[in-house]
């Protein structure tokens, strides 16, 4: 390192100054989990589990028969000895948490849904005996590793499931560090915001897109005053290249379907200030085409709690579009053009502090040379 950087001894120093204060040892050797906090009066968590568990398997059956007894305390011996009491007391706490403030759970899925202690604990709501599901391919005694509780939580407001303890956000494992989070960050995580210069964004996606499609015209309006807005600018960027990627594709398709080759294919971008009679002022973002339309299936399906698009073609990333658009409190509009193609709108309401809605005028940049042809 010192030949590497002869201009700057002190790096040097500065590391090994670091590193010898560095002092932190792991043990892998043993499960690392959250301390589950003990009520009153019970004095380990074998006994908590045990108790919550048969409360559970009394709820969910009333008559207990011999099988579903003994099936309940085979499970209940090999958690306990296997040292997995903790885990089952935290993920049916979470769970419980996120039932009773109204975020939607799935019933379960994967191994979890063989386990009759996980039923009784309310984690699962799939009777194991009822569909001959084995335990032991969920948590084997003659193989013991860190049993695996996939959960699904509905996307709006399953960040509140965090909310019932921060040592639970994240349960470490022995076994190569892995870990197990309630999966929101993995998918859309949540939005960073500070004041961002919105007209920026959408001049540098629409120039992006233009770069990847330059068979197309994009016809940019913009305000003249740039416009500030507080969001998250890497979601905003991801809403921008989604819909002008699907405006794209929606042109490319059309072509295909209707032989409109020796059509120009437009799309539009537009950014405007509106003041609603009787409403505070907001900022619409845009994005219209002369493409094949947004297919009526595409439509509906954004309705539904798991949206979910098309693999590619005219309805590609309208989930991502609509979750965003959700966490930043925007509206979504689809609409038809009269000329044929699609229009989606972008809808920023104005609270205080939001928006700079100061100057009214606006400005057309036209983005390469393009005949009007037609209402956006």
């Amino acid at each position: 390192m010192a030949e590497r950087f002869p201009d700057c001894p002190e790096a040097l120093e500065n590391t090994a100054w670091i590193a010898e204060r560095c002092e932190l040892e792991l043990d892998f050797t043993r499960t690392l989990l959250p301390a589950f906090p003990l009520p009153a009066g019970c004095d380990s968590l074998e006994a908590l589990l045990e108790a919550e568990a048969r409360r559970g398997l009394e709820r969910r059956y009333g008559s207990i028969d011999e099988a579903v007894l003994e099936r309940f305390e085979y499970e209940l011996d090999v958690i306990q000895r296997t040292g997995y009491a903790g885990y089952f007391l935290i993920v049916a706490d979470f769970i419980a948490h996120a039932r009773a403030n109204g975020i939607t759970v799935g019933p379960g899925r994967g191994s979890a849904a063989g386990s009759l202690v996980a039923y009784c604990l309310g984690i699962t709501n799939i009777d194991p005996l009822r569909y001959g599901l084995l335990f032991e391919r969920f948590l084997n005694p003659e193989r013991v590793s860190m049993p695996d509780i996939d959960i699904d939580f509905c996307e709006r407001r399953r960040a509140l499931t965090r909310q019932v303890d921060p040592r639970m956000r994240v349960l470490t494992r022995a076994h190569a560090g892995r870990r197990i989070d309630d999966d929101n960050g993995a998918r859309m995580p949540r939005p960073e915001l500070k004041p961002e210069n919105l007209s920026e964004l959408v001049r540098q996606a629409v120039f992006l897109e233009r770069n990847r499609n330059p068979g197309l015209k994009f016809d940019l309006t913009l305000p003249e005053s740039d416009i500030i807005l507080i969001c998250d600018s890497r979601q905003i960027a991801q809403v921008l290249t989604n819909l002008l990627k699907n405006a794209s594709e929606a042109i490319e398709e059309n072509r295909g379907e209707n032989g409109m080759a020796d059509r120009e294919g437009i799309v539009w971008v537009t950014v405007n200030r509106e003041a609603p009679e009787g409403e505070a002022e907001r900022v619409a973002i845009v994005v219209a085409d002369n493409g094949r339309g947004l297919p009526v299936d595409c439509r509906d399906r954004l309705t539904e709690p798991y949206v979910t698009s098309r693999v590619k073609g005219t309805g590609l990333g309208l989930a991502i579009v609509k979750k965003i658009t959700e966490d930043h409190n925007a509206d979504l509009i689809f609409e038809d053009r009269e000329n044929g193609g699609a229009r989606v709108k972008v809808i920023f309401h104005g609270m205080e502090g939001r928006l700079n809605l100061d100057d009214k005028s606006t400005v057309r940049s036209v983005v390469a040379q393009s005949p009007r042809s037609g209402a956006m």
